[in-house]
């Protein structure tokens, strides 16, 4: 793939990381970090943290979180609304996912009711042992994360 080269002499593609490109347009412009940290609206160390690789701008990160947000939504026409075994614990699992800013919470607490309901319906039998084990440390890192906090 070529490299597109813009106006001020830099190369443009794709395949340089992205903190190649970001040190490289703020030492063309002769910023400092703190210049460009204050021009970007971002703290120093940010911008230090990005120029050396440690972290990616979410600006970088919103559209990949997108897709995968639309294709979680998608799997939710597969799931058997009539049906409250199933759909109770799904439900539950894309709120808390959009609650708590986390999908494996979510999905812990997809576990944890899943398990539940079963119970509930005496069919505790149905459930498979690694889920009893997930639902388990799911339930001890809840209560250790309410206590530590």
């Amino acid at each position: 793939m070529g490299c597109g080269i813009n106006r001020m002499g830099l190369c443009m593609s794709e395949e340089r990381p992205l903190h190649n490109r970001v040190r490289a347009h703020r030492l063309v412009r002769g910023w400092s970090q703190d210049e460009l940290a204050v021009r970007a609206g971002v703290s120093r160390a940010g911008i230090s943290a990005i120029e050396q690789g440690r972290i990616v701008p979410s600006a970088a990160t919103a559209p990949a979180l997108v897709v995968v947000g639309v294709m979680m939504l998608s799997a939710f026409r597969d799931i058997k609304w009539d049906d409250l075994a199933d759909a109770f614990p799904a439900f539950f699992a894309g709120i808390f996912m959009a609650l708590s800013y986390s999908i494996s919470y979510g999905i812990g607490l997809g576990f944890i009711v899943y398990c539940l309901v079963k119970i509930v319906k005496g069919k505790a039998k149905e459930i498979h042992p690694l889920l009893w084990v997930s639902s388990a440390l799911f339930v001890l890192n809840f209560v250790l994360l309410a206590y530590l906090k």
